[in-house]
């Protein structure tokens, strides 16, 4: 029917006389259209259109559209987003997806006469959780020879973005607030007074075992709305390597002799440095000073002497001949040995006591003992 009949009054004449009847306007009939399939996520932007419209007046048709959030996916209990926003038939209405509430779009097409239906076109769309992802960075102290963790030294671990995770604050691709709990195990034989497992900052802890073995660390991740991961990492710990002397003055020579002046007064001989993972020396921002540094033990072999003899209570760096307690052409030794915190038998040295050098580890080049040959002069 041309829409200029719409409304209006139309008379016929009949053999019968006349009578009148009114054109009634249909209201439209419409749908919507979600321009993009789903799963939707937080972060999305929703895009929807009026499906094809059928309607008797078929120009100047107006769309209102409304936005929800709902509590549940049946779209009740809701709240509006915004404020209704008015389109053209062919027009776009687009909703950032702002939270996991249940997003509710409801449609009503007037048509230029204010034909309208009594019930809107309603569609609902569930917005999905994505969980959160996590990994653990794991740090600490390892022996180069074994990639072993080294037995009582601290291990970092810290929670880190997984793959597909969201960014190192949230961890979470929808932005959700993470908490996290964290366990561990211990080894067979682990004391708990020995050991520690503490807090470190706001996402990380940090283990001191106390035995060798396999430690295990699991961290759970929960987004609170039903999204959770959990990562296990396995940690293996060993006991360190011995201490190996690294630099001395004078260098010892485990041949000749160092000469010493009777003018000259006393001569330190010295341990500049040492390597160790539990114990370096001199100590360093990394050493772990609840044990301590290396410790040293200094003997000296007497002119004339068949033996070294130990010098007791003596576990300074140096030692001190002074020439004034010997004669000219005298001849001497100074030992020195190291020890780290690792104690027993496998760490005692087995080498023959006039072994100017020893390691425990044959061929190594990691020295335990090193020997000055001195001389008065």
């Amino acid at each position: 029917m041309p829409s200029w009949l719409a409304g209006i009054v139309v008379l016929f004449v009949g053999a019968g006389g006349c009578f009148f009847t009114e054109v009634v306007n249909e209201a439209p009939v419409s749908g919507i259209r979600t321009l993009k399939d789903g799963p939707h996520f937080i972060g999305e932007t929703l895009s929807f259109n009026a499906t094809k419209t059928v309607d008797d007046v078929v120009s100047n048709l107006s769309c209102e559209w409304r936005a929800f959030t709902c509590q549940d996916s049946a779209g009740t209990n809701c709240t509006p987003i915004g404020e209704p926003e008015f389109y053209g038939i062919t027009g776009e209405f687009e909703v950032l997806v702002e939270s996991h509430e249940t997003i509710k779009i409801q449609l009503q097409v007037t048509d230029e006469l204010g034909a309208t239906r009594l019930q809107p076109d309603i569609v609902t769309i569930d917005v999905n959780n994505r969980a959160p992802s996590i990994d653990l960075e794991v740090t600490g102290h390892k022996e180069p020879q074994t990639d072993l963790f080294v037995l009582y030294r601290a291990i970092d671990l810290v929670i880190a973005p997984g793959v597909g995770g969201g960014d190192d604050v949230t961890l979470d691709p929808d932005g959700d607030e993470v908490t996290f709990s964290w366990s561990y195990l211990a080894p067979p034989g682990s004391q708990e007074s020995a050991r520690s497992f503490d807090e470190v900052g706001e996402d990380g802890y940090r283990l001191v075992p106390d035995v060798s073995g396999q430690w295990t660390v699991t961290l759970t991740a929960d987004d609170g709305h039903g999204g959770t991961d959990e990562i296990t990492k396995t940690i293996p710990v060993g006991v360190d390597s011995p201490p190996c002397l690294q630099s001395l003055d004078p260098v010892a020579d485990t041949s000749g002799f160092y000469l010493v002046e009777s003018a000259d007064g006393a001569r330190s001989f010295s341990v500049l440095s040492v390597v160790d993972a539990l114990d370096p020396f001199p100590m360093s921002p990394g050493a772990d000073e609840v044990f301590g540094t290396s410790t040293f033990r200094w003997f000296l072999k007497e002119p004339g002497a068949a033996s070294f003899t130990w010098i007791a209570g003596h576990v300074a760096e140096s030692y001190a001949v002074d020439p004034l307690n010997y004669e000219p052409g005298d001849l001497l030794e100074l030992r020195v040995e190291v020890q780290d915190r690792v104690q027993g038998a496998e760490r005692e040295l087995t080498c023959a006591d006039d072994a100017r050098a020893c390691e425990l580890n044959a061929g190594s080049q990691c020295f335990q003992r090193l020997t000055w040959g001195v001389q008065i002069q």
